[in-house]
Order: C-alpha cells, then sequence, then structure tokens
C-alpha cells in the first residue's frame, strides 16, 4: 500500500485582466474541467459591462466566478436574460460602485448567487 496523487479536482482558475466590455464564456470558451474564473476589470477609462454566461452545458451548479472592478468607473455584472442574480428580475444588471470592490457568485444549477 502507498499513498498515491488524487485525481480529478478541474484546474486553478484563470485570472483574466480586461479593459472592455466583455461576455464570459465567448471571450474563451469554459471547458468542462473549469471550475471558476477571476476577472480584473480596468474600468478606469469607461462604464464596463461583464455579461454573465447562461447558465446551461459547462456552466452548472457550484460553477464560480468573481469580478473585481479596478479603476474609477462603475462594472455592470448582467446575467443572460433567462437568469438572475440572488433572486432578482431575470437579467437585471447589479453594478460594483467602489473601486476595488468584487462579488463572488457561485451558479445555483438555475440562477447565480452572491456568496
Amino acid at each position: 500500500w502507498g499513498a498515491e496523487a488524487a485525481a480529478g479536482g478541474g484546474s486553478r482558475p484563470v485570472v483574466y485582466s480586461v479593459s472592455a466590455d466583455t461576455t464570459i464564456g465567448t471571450d474563451t470558451a469554459i471547458s468542462s474541467s473549469e471550475l471558476e474564473r477571476i476577472y480584473i476589470v480596468d474600468s478606469s477609462g469607461a462604464l464596463r459591462t461583464m455579461t454573465l454566461p447562461q447558465i446551461t452545458g459547462n456552466v452548472g451548479n457550484g460553477y464560480k466566478l468573481n469580478i473585481k472592478r479596478d479603476g474609477g468607473n462603475n462594472v455592470n455584472i448582467t446575467p443572460n436574460a433567462a437568469d438572475n442574480i440572488d433572486g432578482g428580475t431575470d437579467g437585471a444588471s447589479i453594478s460594483l460602485t467602489v473601486d476595488k470592490a468584487a462579488f463572488t457568485l457561485v451558479c445555483d444549477g438555475t440562477n447565480w448567487q452572491i456568496i
């Protein structure tokens, strides 16, 4: 008998630095082994919109997103029109209005929850 390395577990999240409006999952496809993503959004030039991926396929129960505002203008986080954030209206945005503020969102299989 001997100890062996654990199998599986997915991969470490990639940290994306963005300076333009972005649709998550369209910018870079989300693979089935990907567990989460981190976005640092440079909003120093203008308001930025981060559109969340539709909850389907590789984005399902337990998928996590971290979005941080890094700049002087707001960052709007917008779910797909069929999804909501924390029980709000489907497709309704929330905003990061304080510099260096961040939201961590997790998919519960149906919608996004702020954790």
